[in-house]
């Protein structure tokens, strides 16, 4: 029988319905390990070491959050077509190590995601793979991967990574849902949450019926306009810096240490994403109103004291397959030393489509972009020398934990923040 506590608790971040559904053993459906295909049946059997006749019962074992995790990201992996070497993504799979579903007690990157054994040629196969392109990695440390970048959108779709030492043998996979320019949480790679779009992308998964389809409304308009003017802010002497580290450093601890939320707006460009917001079904008057809920909603708790940025923030520079990769950062020698708590980088520098949509798409594949890699196009298009990416970790307690990427234009004399985007990358 379900247990009759389910709960689902509705956390908005800047006004964005996330669902955080309490999706612990017995209070979801898993999936009947008699319709996996005998491709994800022969993982299973090698990953268990049971045999045919005893692999439902091991099978079982598993929370019903790690049997949906196993079943829909193997079938996903399964249709995603790669090349030089004509295959699908699930042949890259030699095995399986560990399968994670909603663990709480974990951070939000060791959730969601299975560990695996790849074939000696899978990093060569996705790294080729249409659309997909390099990812960026700063929680998932000593790793690199590529990304499927859904809807040309740089923070959905699947993610498969590799480890740099000893071997990229081993490594993971996961599909990042429903990322629009928030917080990240746990839920963000939750299939269960997020099966509709699941299903739109990867098709239905067989054996599976969900309890709950959740519906999201839509959070922005159907159209860009980049000509719309956002927060009306009084652009104070302290947030107008012409100098793009001393402006991010101000920001960062105004926001962090001083949490002065309001006295943030003064920082939000005039061209920046939430005016493609859907304030209707947001239920906010105006894109202030989103900024407002995004700076509060990086604290856990009201209690949260943050001293230094040092004491919660850190960037590592992140690694690739190839040596030739290498990201250019204004603070070049911070980030060589250790001691940066961000980097700031030189868009020019990052491989294509890993935080901007690609340079690469033709008019047919932009005609199928999102908002948000539409927006990202327009920043890029728009202010070429003028505009910089900050990434950093949060990993102090009382924080979201998740890795920022924001994106900073400048307007006039002034640096500006335009958009922010945390991940479990």
């Amino acid at each position: 029988m379900l247990n009759s506590s389910i709960r689902l608790v509705l956390r908005w971040y800047l006004g964005l319905l996330l669902i955080t559904a309490s999706l612990t053993m017995g209070q979801t459906i898993g999936v009947d390990y008699g319709k996996l295909s005998a491709r994800q049946q022969s993982l299973f059997q090698a990953f268990s070491g049971c045999s045919s006749s005893t692999c439902p019962q091991e099978w079982q074992k598993l929370t019903s959050s790690e049997q949906l995790e196993f079943a829909g990201g193997t079938q996903a992996l399964g249709t995603i077509q790669l090349q030089p070497t004509p295959t699908n993504g699930l042949d890259m799979v030699d095995g399986v190590r560990k399968i994670h579903g909603s663990e709480p007690s974990q951070p939000s990157q060791n959730q969601f995601n299975v560990e695996t054994n790849w074939q000696p040629s899978a990093p060569n196969q996705f790294k080729h793979a249409t659309g997909w392109s390099k990812h960026i990695a700063i929680l998932h440390k000593g790793q690199y991967g590529y990304q499927e970048n859904r809807d040309g959108d740089p923070f959905l779709g699947l993610v498969v990574l590799f480890d740099k030492k000893p071997s990229p043998r081993t490594g993971q996979f996961h599909v990042d849902f429903r990322s629009w320019f928030a917080h990240y949480c746990p839920d963000n790679g939750n299939i269960a949450v997020n099966y509709d779009e699941y299903v739109e992308w990867y098709g239905k998964l067989p054996g599976y019926s969900p309890l709950f389809r959740f519906v999201f409304k839509d959070l922005a308009e159907k159209k860009f306009s980049p000509n719309t003017i956002g927060p009306d802010t009084s652009n104070s002497s302290e947030a107008c810096s012409g100098d793009i580290t001393k402006a991010v450093q101000t920001f960062l601890t105004t926001w962090y240490v001083e949490r002065n939320f309001v006295g943030l707006l003064d920082f939000v460009a005039r061209d920046n994403v939430y005016n493609a917001a859907n304030l209707e079904n947001l239920e906010v008057r105006g894109p202030s109103d989103l900024w407002l809920r995004l700076f509060s909603d990086a604290f856990e708790s009201s209690s949260t004291k943050v001293s230094k940025l040092e004491n919660i923030l850190q960037f590592q520079e992140p690694v690739f397959e190839d040596t030739d990769t290498k990201l250019r950062y204004l603070n070049r020698e911070a980030v060589a030393s250790g001691s940066a708590t961000f980097g700031i980088i030189e868009p020019d520098s990052l491989p294509s489509g890993s935080l901007f949509a690609s340079l690469s798409a033709t008019d047919s594949e932009r005609e199928h972009w999102n908002v948000q890699a539409r927006f990202l196009d327009h920043l890029r298009e728009a202010y070429h020398s003028k505009i910089y990416v900050v990434m950093y970790a949060v990993t102090g307690p009382g924080l979201v934990h998740e890795t920022a990427i924001l994106y900073w234009i400048k307007e006039g004399d002034c640096w500006k923040i335009s958009a922010f985007q945390g991940t479990d990358w």
